[in-house]
């Protein structure tokens, strides 16, 4: 559950590495945990994982949920895309492409609209015997 007093933002990030540069999961998973908490510090969530799109070519997709940070705000915002813009040309190749977003799933957006909730439910599991 959360309070009107929190805010919840999900940051998500598409990287193409370069040709030169291709870590493997654990390393990259290992490498997004230790800058993840330093950025976002220890309340978030995130979810890496890599695949190939259409065309054919690999990418990494890392997804953060976190809490209290400002996605309303556009210098903030922009200040963490570089953070992150960083760390994957360090990791991933310094031609390697990136793909950002973020947005607010709850909290005050600060317009003066109500702030929206997030709840967060344990996982249920469904029973076909009655």
């Amino acid at each position: 559950m959360n309070s009107e007093h929190q805010r919840w933002s999900l940051w998500e990030y598409r990287v193409y590495p370069d040709v030169t540069r291709r870590p493997d999961f654990e390393t990259v998973k290992a490498n997004c945990a230790r800058f993840g908490r330093l950025v976002f510090g220890s309340v978030s969530q995130m979810r890496i994982r890599n695949a190939t799109d259409d065309y054919g070519r690999l990418f990494w997709e890392i997804v953060v949920l976190s809490e209290g940070h400002p996605v309303h705000d556009p210098a903030f915002v922009d200040w963490m895309h570089a953070q992150w813009r960083t760390f994957f040309h360090n990791g991933f190749g310094p031609t390697c492409e990136i793909r950002v977003h973020a947005r607010l799933r709850s909290g005050d957006r600060e317009d003066g609209t109500p702030p929206d909730q997030l709840i967060i439910l344990p996982t249920l599991k469904e029973s076909l015997n009655g």
